[in-house]
Parts: C-alpha cells; sequence; structure tokens
C-alpha cells in the first residue's frame, strides 16, 4: 500500500498553521518549524511503537475511531477564534500525548526541547496543539480506507523504513523502540559481546575456583581457635541473661502496682459520674413529674408531647456536662454534617463541595487506571447531588437560586474538563455512563 503517512502528516501542519502556532506561542516560525520536523517522525514512530502489538494496536485503532475528524479540516479555524478553542485544543493534545507514550512524554519533550531550542514548557505547548491534528488526519484516513485495527496497524509498520532517516537522535532510545537507527545492529553487537563475556568469565571461574580451595584451607585450621573463642563468649552472655532476667521482673513488678492504681484512680471517677448523673436525673424527673402533673390538670393537649421530650434533652445536657468532665473526654468538636441532613444553612456549602470533589477527580484521571479508580467516586457524587436534591423542594427560593447558581456556573469548566479526559486513550468508554449518571442529576438544578 504506497501510503505515506509522514508526508500527509507534513501537509495537515502547513505553514499557515505553522504561523498561528508561533503567534500564540509568542516564538520565532523558526523554532517552531524545527520542533515540527523532530515532533512529527516521532508522533508516527509512537504510533507504529504502539502498533505493534495486538493490544495496542486494538487500543490505538479504538482512539482513531473516536478521533474527530473536523479539526484537521478547521483547524486554522481554531487557532485563529477567540473562543478558547486553542486551549481545549492543547488541553486535549497533552491527554492524547500522555494514552500515546506513557511515562515517556518527559524524555521525548525534552530531546525534541534540544532540536528546537525551545524550553521543556514550549515544547509541551507545542506538541499539544500538533497531537489533535495528527489523529484527526489517522482516524480520517483510517476511515477512508476502511481497515480495522489490525489493518491499519500493517499500514504504520509499513511506515517504519520511511522514518528512519529524519527520527531525531536517540528517539528510539528514549521511546524503547526497536528497528530504528541501526538498533538491530545494535542487537547483534550486543549479543557478540555477551557471548564474549561468558568466554572470559569461565576462563576466571577455574581460577577462582583454585584459590577458593587454598582459602578454605586456610579457614578450617582456624575453625578450632574461634570454636573456643565462641565457648568462652557464650557463657559470659548467659550470666548477663540471669541479670538481666532479674531486672525484667522488678520492673514488670513495678509496672503492674502502677497500672493498679491508675484502674483505682478512673474507676473512682466512673463512680464519681454516675452519683452525679444519678443525682442530676432524679432532680430532672421531680421537675419533669411537676410539669405534667400541671399539664394534666390544664388539660394536657399538644404540651403532653414535650414532657418526654424535655426529659431526653436534660439527660442529654446532663451527659455532656457532667458525665464526659468526669472522665476527661468531653468532645472539643461537633461532628461534620452529613450531606444526607442538608438544611438551608449548608446547601449550598453541600453542592460547593460536590463540585470541588468533581473538578478533583477529574483533574486526576491521567489513564485507563485512574479512570476506573474514579468510578466510584463520581458514583458517590451522584448520590451526593441527589441527596440536595430531594431537599430542594424545601428550601427557601434564595437558597434554591444560590444552588442553580452554583451548578450553572460550574458547567463550561466541568464540559471542559470531560472533554479532557474523554480525549485519553480508552477512558471514554469506562466512564461515559457515570458522567452521565452525574450530568443527569446536575440538570435538576436547570
Amino acid at each position: 500500500m504506497s501510503i505515506n503517512l509522514l508526508d500527509l502528516m507534513r501537509g495537515a501542519v502547513s505553514n499557515k498553521i505553522v504561523g498561528q502556532v508561533s503567534g500564540l506561542l509568542g516564538v520565532d516560525e523558526a523554532s517552531v518549524n524545527k520542533l515540527v520536523g523532530g515532533a512529527l517522525p516521532s508522533l508516527l514512530a509512537g504510533f507504529i511503537g504502539k502498533a505493534s502489538t495486538p493490544e495496542g494496536a486494538e487500543q490505538l485503532g479504538a482512539v482513531l475511531d473516536q478521533a474527530d475528524g473536523t479539526i484537521v479540516d478547521n483547524v486554522d479555524k481554531i487557532l485563529g477564534g477567540a473562543d478558547g478553542g486553542s486551549e481545549r485544543l492543547m488541553e486535549m493534545g497533552k491527554g492524547l500525548i500522555g494514552g500515546l507514550f506513557g511515562d515517556k512524554v518527559d524524555g521525548l519533550l525534552d530531546l525534541l526541547s534540544g532540536v528546537s531550542g525551545l524550553d521543556k514548557e514550549k515544547s509541551g505547548s507545542l506538541m499539544g496543539l500538533i497531537a489533535p491534528i495528527i489523529f484527526s488526519l489517522l482516524g480520517k484516513q483510517k476511515k477512508a480506507l476502511g481497515l480495522d485495527a489490525s489493518g491499519f496497524a500493517k499500514l504504520l509498520l509499513s511506515q517504519k523504513d520511511l522514518i528512519k532517516g529524519v527520527l531525531p537522535p536517540g528517539l528510539s532510545g528514549v521511546l524503547g523502540l526497536s528497528g530504528f537507527d541501526g538498533d538491530d545492529n545494535v542487537a547483534v553487537a550486543a549479543e557478540n559481546l555477551k557471548d564474549a563475556v561468558v568466554n572470559a568469565a569461565s576462563n576466571k571461574l577455574e581460577e577462582t575456583k583454585e584459590a577458593a580451595d587454598s582459602v578454605l584451607d586456610a579457614a578450617a585450621e582456624k575453625t578450632e581457635e574461634t570454636k573456643e573463642e565462641l565457648s568462652a563468649a557464650i557463657s559470659s552472655a548467659t550470666g548477663k541473661l540471669d541479670d538481666t532476667k532479674e531486672a525484667a521482673a522488678a520492673a514488670a513488678n513495678k509496672t503492674a502496682a502502677t497500672a493498679a492504681a491508675a484502674a483505682s484512680s478512673v474507676s473512682a471517677k466512673i463512680d464519681d459520674a454516675k452519683d452525679a448523673v444519678s443525682s442530676q436525673v432524679s432532680a430532672a424527673t421531680d421537675s419533669s413529674k411537676k410539669v405534667a402533673e400541671t399539664t394534666a390538670s390544664s388539660g394536657g393537649g399538644f404540651v403532653k408531647l414535650l414532657v418526654p421530650i424535655m426529659i431526653l434533652a436534660v439527660l442529654g445536657v446532663l451527659i455532656w456536662k457532667v458525665v464526659l468532665p468526669k472522665l476527661g473526654g468531653e468532645s472539643s468538636a461537633a461532628a461534620p454534617v452529613s450531606i444526607k441532613d442538608v438544611g438551608p444553612d449548608n446547601a449550598v456549602a453541600a453542592m460547593n463541595k460536590v463540585i470541588s470533589e468533581t473538578k478533583s477527580t477529574l483533574k486526576g484521571i491521567k489513564d485507563i487506571e485512574s479512570a476506573k479508580a474514579a468510578v466510584p467516586k463520581i458514583e458517590g457524587m451522584s448520590r451526593q447531588v441527589n441527596s440536595v436534591i430531594g431537599k430542594v423542594g424545601t428550601l427557601p427560593e434564595p437558597v434554591q437560586n444560590q444552588l442553580r447558581k452554583a451548578v450553572a456556573d460550574f458547567a463550561p469548566q466541568f464540559n471542559d474538563l470531560v472533554e479532557r479526559v474523554y480525549g485519553i486513550p480508552g477512558v471514554q468508554a469506562i466512564l461515559e455512563p457515570k458522567i452521565d449518571e452525574l450530568v443527569s442529576k446536575l440538570e435538576n438544578f436547570g
């Protein structure tokens, strides 16, 4: 199949786009051209490396099937627009690069910085703008050729010889690729070197064995002397062990006495607390009886229902005021309000907590593993939002308006974060059902 993918990629990143990127990043076009010259074959090498295993080919095929084919046709409008399109494109690209190169991204950016003369941050931003264009191009090409994942992998692998001469020096070492820049020759040389080392080691082994026999003979002579010295040392250590046992027994007796005294002190405090509570409860009970008698004589009605509540309240205060200080364990802070106990005073704070946790969770997603770890967190956020929704009808109108505003203000950030994580290979299929569920909950505040 006579297709040169590198030429197609070069055509997609035209001089016009280089000029737009140069203006966006505030760097000269010559440096941008140098980086593009190294970045495009590096990206193609990354695709080839990914497609070299059946599992990698399937993952890459799935990502390319999801790629937006309109980006490559409208990239000049995206970069030139004033609606933040370039920032979204860059964020998407960083996710795509992370999925393609994994933990080798830093090494790749260091290498490209050396090629272009740009610092690492500028190189990363430029790669972030280029990557979505190339993914869009290859996804569109795969669809146009009607290739499945295996067929497109074969097309990628056929490009290896076309890019050997244009890869930045040292790239194959950074990416851990084979078959580029004479790596096959290096492998043969390494094998030959291994054989030479093995042969040399075998020759030395015999000499070392003879020397070891001599050392063993000398050590045997010293063994008897050492045995006598060890016997004397053991006898001395045994005597010291007996002394230590006696000291340990005395310390244990002292510790037991101290523990008994502490237990007695705690018991006394508990008895004092019991007496104090008993006295206070008796007084509270008498007072409650008087209230009950007064209520009964006046006809009772709704007030009768307050009597047991008053008794429980008095008992609660007594336990807090009397028992806890007696035991030295009075609480210093109230337990945090559960999000299920939403009311006018904490509804907005509860929703802001959900929003903050949503931001943190989505920003923490970098790959498939972190996406799987985020699923239970997103499910929990949906339940929390549902708890707030269940109380909205009982809240004052100003509080409801504040909740709606908090959700509306968060919506653009939420959309950007979701778009970023969906750009990471394999992540959308994991998160989309849970994200959709959370979105459906949040829409109840619209």
